[in-house]
């Protein structure tokens, strides 16, 4: 298994630059056969994916992500039609001029040092990709990336890795070498990541903070911007082909795609060979746009060609414990808002402290966010936050 995934990785780098899938397909049907292989030697209770699930969010069952999913699709793709149809909805990116990679530094850093991240136990460098590595509670490194013609793209980068990293940091040193010192799952990670980037870098509290900010480093660029278009700009909705380009409403539908085929490729319902047909298919049905190159499409990702099965709907679970979280705090930190605008983050990182941060993985992942919230997850609370936000920005009746 770890020889054919190693293996693996070029054939998909040349499938992608000669967007060419037949390139990958045989190194895709050795990864499936021999993930079948290892799924039946380590069991399973109900599903074979429940196996897979098993590696990356313990105690979640393919059932249950299946309710999970029934609950956010319908929705979501009703939410999009209506985001689309506004008046207020501007498809095409709104920044124009140029944004100097070192001044978009600086106020990154000023952010993140704001929200909690301790750089004397952590570091902020660029890097192709953003990613956040933590090799102990002491030492986290955080990376992104910072585009001359977008200002928002690697401050919200820095925005959701930095949530990653102080989770990171939130572990407390007395447990190192504990279940408690290490997270509690890959969904409770990206909670943590999503909830900071999205629920509150996206957030009108947010800007209204760090725009005026921001448009003193680059006034002739954003000095015809008020608080509402910039974040109409900010949380703009569209039809993306791409899951890392995705928008808060779409996201969770590219996540669905993947999930149905991976189920139906292990269970033997799908042939490798149809897969970009059964993706694009998909894509036209939770999304709305329908690729036309395979590097667009079923070849966009890496992680299959890892043999990563069964991760994708971590995302997802990420985005719907961010929610149910929220949800909690603000009934916890009712004048959340004032604080965020006013700079005030201690109590809203002490909060995720003390409900996920300092439980490492001492519980299940479901056990912690239903002990964190009193609630069971559930995908309404997602559905809630999207209708209620995209709603006030786009005026939706």
């Amino acid at each position: 298994m770890a020889r054919t995934e190693a293996l693996a990785h070029e054939p998909w780098v040349q499938a992608r630059q000669r967007d060419d899938f037949s390139l990958f397909a045989p190194w895709l049907e050795k990864l499936i056969k021999l993930k079948r292989e290892w799924i039946d030697a380590v069991g399973y209770e109900q599903d074979p994916y429940d196996a897979l699930l098993e590696e990356y969010e313990p105690g979640t069952r393919a059932a249950e992500l299946e309710e999970l999913f029934n609950g956010l699709c319908p929705p979501l793709t009703r939410l999009i039609d209506r985001v689309l149809g506004s008046p207020r909805h501007r498809p095409e990116q709104q920044f124009e001029g140029f944004f100097a990679a070192d001044r978009q530094r600086e106020l990154s850093v000023q952010v993140a040092t704001e929200l909690g991240f301790d750089f004397t136990r952590g570091r902020l460098d660029t890097s192709v990709h953003p990613f956040c590595a933590g090799l102990a509670e002491c030492d986290v490194r955080v990376t992104t990336r910072y585009k001359s013609c977008n200002p928002i793209e690697g401050l919200l980068s820095v925005v959701h890795e930095v949530g990653h990293g102080m989770y990171a940091q939130g572990l407390r040193p007395e447990h190192r070498g504990t279940p408690m010192a290490w997270p509690a799952s890959y969904a409770v990670h990206e909670s943590q990541s999503r909830w900071w980037e999205n629920f509150l870098g996206r957030s009108r509290p947010f800007w209204a903070r760090y725009l005026p900010r921001m448009q003193a480093m680059f006034f002739d660029q954003l000095r015809d911007f008020e608080l509402d278009s910039f974040l109409l700009a900010v949380n703009r909705v569209r039809r993306s082909l791409i899951r890392t380009e995705a928008d808060e409403v779409s996201y969770n539908l590219h996540i669905a795609v993947r999930l149905e085929i991976e189920r139906a490729l292990l269970a033997g319902g799908l042939a490798v060979a149809d897969v970009p047909d059964a993706w694009n298919e998909r894509m036209a049905r939770y999304v709305g746009v329908r690729p036309t190159r395979h590097c667009d499409g079923s070849l966009q990702d890496i992680h299959w060609s890892m043999g990563a099965f069964g991760y994708f709907p971590s995302y997802t679970l990420g985005n719907i414990y961010a929610a149910q979280l929220h949800w909690r705090l603000t009934r916890d930190i009712p004048d959340w808002e004032r604080r965020v605008e006013a700079g005030q983050f201690a109590e809203l990182l002490e909060w995720m402290r003390s409900h996920i941060h300092h439980y490492g993985s001492f519980y299940p992942p479901r056990e912690l966010i239903e002990r964190a919230t009193g609630q069971q997850p559930d995908s309404r609370f997602l559905i809630e936050y999207l209708e209620s936000k995209y709603g006030e920005l786009y005026g939706l009746s």
